[in-house]
């Protein structure tokens, strides 16, 4: 009897324990995320580090934002952090090492960037890192014998602080547009340094002036490296200078054909308008004189 007694007890208190509270160990599983890592040296400007979160399921991608990153500079010797960004909507968390800032170098000549989620009762922690070279570049822009030309430099300094020539690389001559990059060359660096004659007509700013970029891209040895200068090599930007300058996109002026078709278009259009109201309005007449005709 004093059983039964136990087991009635133990089941009315069961009873009034929720069941998702019985099993919320089960049922609590937390997410491994992953890191997507980005790396650009921005000459004159920094190494610019940009870390992507997120975690994937039967639904697809999802970014987690409002998480914090943290970059860490690795050496032998120490960890040091460099700095914290919380990450956006996007799951995005971006960090800019200044070009001042020097990094510690491993016996290869290799810096190492470390890229840490310390994780969330919802999330796992996770890291990631980075190792690269420092690479340098000059970008000239000159005007020998009136011919517009681009000269880059590419080089690494050894211990002596000696320039060694970067081989083996693409390089790209391209001029910023409004929502991309137009490519003016594609050339190969072979001996760290290029000379390219610039004869391209690119439409600018009221000046003329445009930006010219000197890009190496995924390079295995320093990631994607860029460097920019500005120069009046472009056409100004003028409504009466258009003809002269090269195929774009769009242009403030539509061509003449276009003026001309669109005009035709909307006599078409206005025309069916004005000869529908007349119809409409003769019928009108018509129906009156038939109504006065009745009477």
């Amino acid at each position: 009897m004093k059983k039964l007694l136990k087991y009635f007890a133990l089941f009315f208190l069961l009873s009034f324990v929720p069941w998702n509270t019985i099993f919320a160990e089960e049922e609590a599983e937390i997410i491994e995320p992953a890191i997507l890592l980005e790396y650009k040296n921005i000459i004159g400007y920094g190494k610019q580090v940009t870390a992507k979160i997120y975690y994937r399921d039967d639904a697809g991608f999802h970014f987690l934002s409002d998480q914090t990153i943290k970059f860490l500079s690795i050496s032998v010797d120490e960890e040091k952090l460099l700095g914290e960004v919380i990450t956006d909507q996007d799951g995005i968390a971006q960090f800019i090492i200044s070009s001042d800032y020097e990094l510690p170098l491993d016996d290869e000549g290799y810096f190492t960037i470390r890229v840490v989620f310390e994780g969330t009762d919802e999330y796992e922690s996770y890291e990631d890192e980075i190792m690269f070279k420092n690479v340098f570049m000059e970008l000239n822009l000159d005007e020998i014998d009136s011919v517009k030309t681009i000269t880059v430099y590419a080089y690494e300094l050894d211990s002596t602080g000696t320039k060694v020539p970067v081989t083996e690389a693409d390089l790209y001559i391209q001029v910023p547009r409004m929502f991309s990059y137009l490519t003016v060359a594609e050339e190969y660096l072979e001996a760290g340094e290029l000379e390219y004659e610039f004869t391209k007509k690119i439409s600018g700013d009221s000046l003329g002036v445009i930006d010219i970029v000197a890009f190496i891209p995924e390079h295995e040895l320093y990631g994607d490296v860029e460097i920019r200068k500005s120069a009046a090599w472009g056409v100004p930007f003028h409504a009466h200078l258009r003809e002269s300058v090269g195929r774009e996109l769009w242009t403030p002026v539509a061509p003449v054909w276009m003026i001309i078709t669109l005009i035709i278009l909307l006599v078409g259009v206005w025309g069916h308008y004005i000869y529908s109201a007349i119809q409409l309005s003769l019928i009108n007449k018509e129906g009156k004189k038939l109504e006065n005709k009745q009477a």
